[in-house]
């Protein structure tokens, strides 16, 4: 028994072996530029490599639809690495590129089989279209000579009008030594037909009916961390001196960029410290445009944030006492006295940036860069209460901070002695 299980288990090895060897490679068809019956030529390219039995066929228009939004964008360029991007978002292992180029009056066409994973040609062949010929029975020898095929004798010529949408009635010749018994109708297209058909949309329903871009394999909307130092030097009156405060700043945010367009915006919060003293709580937006140096790689965000800033720090009793005309506050007991008060100001700041951002793996990001802030800052001010004295049910008095003691008056960030700052950060996509 444990022979006969050995032996079964070796055979099944040996089939499993057998059919991932006989497994073909997918392939799919691009015909650069827009010569005249593209369709037509790009179907007919499809069956010529379905009847080598050499590849596995997938959608004929599949590449094709994420090829027009590339050509809509850009100047209708499309290099061997864009074709293999196209055919891998395609599902495709090669992709069959055909293109007819002019020189001097001749006409010249090329088809090439563009390896998906290295990106080159491996298979390719070019000839001159002599004249009278049909581009397609030109391409047909060209496929045959790559893959080793004998060629076939030349297709009769179609018998349906340029533009046609209708299929064209051809019977094969007389019984030969080579030909089957019984030559029965078959159907083929016209090569100059330019619109699918009835059978074409059966078949390819889902690529024809909708033709959306494929997923890319990064992805641009994220969930963000960043944070940086503030270094903000304080112009204050008080002895002549100048306060520099340096401090850290986080910021937590969610945002969301267009494929297409490369737009986006984002929304965030965050808070931190300027010295030891003054606390800072942050909300805002931000518009952003981002570019591209290496596709999918590398990319420089541009964008502006808007926010408001919210900063509050103690202050003691005492030193309100002083700048408050209120006989019976300087008459408190040193206890109350030496207490605090919370002093705050809110801030408003537009704050533009250029960033540097490398992408690692497809849901995960590094950036960094420089960021300007330009600050409209309110009055300091402090909300108080002076013992038994009634307040009819409000909080307190209201108190601006007079410029002596202002901890942040005609503040100036700067960064290396410059204007400005750097922030750095993290993305999970």
């Amino acid at each position: 028994m444990k022979i006969i299980a050995k032996i079964t288990l070796a055979i099944g090895i040996l089939c499993l072996f057998a059919f991932a060897q006989t497994e073909k490679p997918k392939a799919a068809v691009y015909i650069k530029g827009n010569p005249e019956g593209r369709d037509a030529l790009r179907m007919a390219v499809n069956t010529f490599l379905i009847k080598s039995q050499k590849y596995q066929m997938i959608a004929v228009d599949a590449i094709d639809v994420v090829a027009k939004e590339q050509n809509r964008q850009r100047d209708g360029s499309v290099s061997n690495e864009d074709i293999a991007q196209l055919g891998k978002d395609a599902g495709a292992q090669y992709v069959c590129v055909v293109e007819r180029s002019e020189s001097d009056g001749i006409s010249y066409v090329s088809t090439s089989m563009v390896s998906v994973q290295s990106k080159i040609a491996e298979l390719s062949e070019m000839s001159e279209l002599p004249k009278g010929e049909k581009i397609i029975t030109l391409i047909e020898k060209q496929i045959h000579s790559m893959l080793g095929i004998n060629t076939p004798e030349p297709m009769p010529e179609p018998i349906a009008p340029a533009y046609s949408t209708e299929y064209v009635t051809e019977y094969t010749p007389e019984p030969t030594p080579t030909s089957p018994p019984s030559a029965q109708p078959t159907q083929r297209w016209s090569w100059e037909t330019t619109q699918p058909s009835e059978e074409y949309e059966q078949t390819y329903p889902a690529q024809y009916e909708s033709p959306h871009n494929p997923t890319k394999p990064v992805s641009l909307s994220s969930v963000y961390f960043s944070f940086y130092r503030p270094s903000v030097i304080s112009v204050c009156d008080y002895k002549g001196q100048e306060l520099k405060r340096n401090g850290l700043t986080a910021m937590l945010g969610f945002e969301g960029i267009d494929r297409n367009s490369l737009l986006g915006a984002s929304f965030f919060i965050g808070g931190g410290a300027l010295g030891a003293d003054i606390k800072e709580f942050i909300i805002g937006f931000d518009v952003k445009k981002l570019f591209w140096i290496w596709k999918e790689r590398i990319a420089v965000p541009i964008s502006s944030a808007f926010d408001l800033r919210y900063h509050s720090t103690d202050i003691s009793n005492r030193l309100v006492a002083i700048f408050i005309d209120e006989p019976k506050f300087s008459q408190e007991s040193d206890d109350y006295l030496n207490g605090k008060r919370d002093m705050s100001m809110v801030s408003f700041e537009v704050a533009p940036s250029i960033d540097l951002q490398i992408f690692i793996g497809d849901n995960f990001s590094i950036y960094a860069g420089y960021m300007y802030r330009v600050t409209s800052s309110g009055d300091w001010d402090i909300t108080y209460k002076i013992p038994e004295k009634d307040y009819s049910g409000k909080n307190g008095d209201y108190f601006k901070v007079p410029e002596e003691i202002n901890p942040l008056k005609n503040q100036k960030e700067q960064i290396f002695g410059k204007p400005g700052t750097l922030r750095f950060g993290m993305k999970f996509h």
